[in-house]
């Protein structure tokens, strides 16, 4: 820290500006916060720090990203929504100012398809295409990213699985794109390590499939997974699975 000798006592003092704290170490105090579960305070703390941040889309970023972090933990779905609402808005403003980000990609990505599973048909099928818009950007900028084959092969599966009036739903809005289980399997079976949500939808596509040995090793690990109390969508995950487990299939 520099100082400077005050003429009227000709003694060093701190420089106000260097008293002040600066925006890495507010930034480090958000991780702080996200590191010990308390998302919604680290929000309201990057919003407190708006007017004095110039980089405006890592800001939005930051704050997508907590956004999504904290409706993860909400058990409320209207809670839930509102956060993702607010996240994916933070992720656009940061997408419009830097379109080449892949990490903001990643986020804006994230919290639109989060937010179409939470969604009727109609807004989930046009937020659907909006996902595929930007997931297609983020993955020609970053082909080898794990998180991004994740996002890729649960969307194949999910289009796959389409029933038949979301699909005509689907056609008035656009064009489907050309999906299938084995290009959805692929996609999830090149990441390295597998967590919870990954495994529930491996068993997933390979229950689609009608390979149920395979499915069932799979959707057992996903079943067997433990969280926090404070990770009601990692429950929901193990849940799922456990609730396919018992389908007639596996009973055998």
């Amino acid at each position: 820290m520099s100082r400077y000798i005050c003429p009227l006592c000709s003694n060093p003092h701190l420089r106000l500006s260097d008293m002040s704290p600066t925006i890495e170490s507010i930034y480090r105090e958000v991780d702080d916060l996200v590191d010990d579960c308390n998302c919604q305070e680290a929000y309201k703390k990057l919003v407190s720090m708006c007017d004095f941040v110039n980089d405006k889309a890592e800001w939005h970023r930051k704050c997508a990203e907590v956004c999504y972090m904290v409706s993860n933990m909400e058990e409320k779905d209207q809670e839930r929504v509102e956060w993702l609402k607010t996240g994916r808005q933070h992720a656009l403003d940061a997408h419009e100012l830097n379109p080449v980000s892949v990490p903001i990609l990643k986020i804006l990505c994230s919290t639109t398809g989060r937010l179409a599973e939470e969604s009727g048909i109609r807004e989930k099928i046009s937020l659907g295409f909006e996902f595929k818009t930007y997931l297609d950007r983020a993955v020609a900028l970053d082909p080898l990213s794990f998180e991004l084959l994740h996002m890729r092969g649960r969307f194949q599966y999910q289009v796959a699985n389409l029933s038949f009036f979301e699909r005509l739903a689907a056609r008035a809005i656009g064009t489907l794109p050309p999906t299938s289980l084995d290009s959805a399997l692929t996609d999830l079976l090149e990441l390295r390590f597998s967590p919870c949500k990954n495994r529930l939808y491996i068993g997933r596509v390979l229950h689609a499939k009608g390979d149920y040995i395979t499915a069932k090793k799979w959707l057992a690990q996903a079943a067997s997974a433990s969280c926090d109390e404070d990770e009601p969508v990692e429950r929901e995950h193990i849940e799922a699975a456990r609730e396919l487990l018992l389908s007639r299939v596996y009973q055998k």
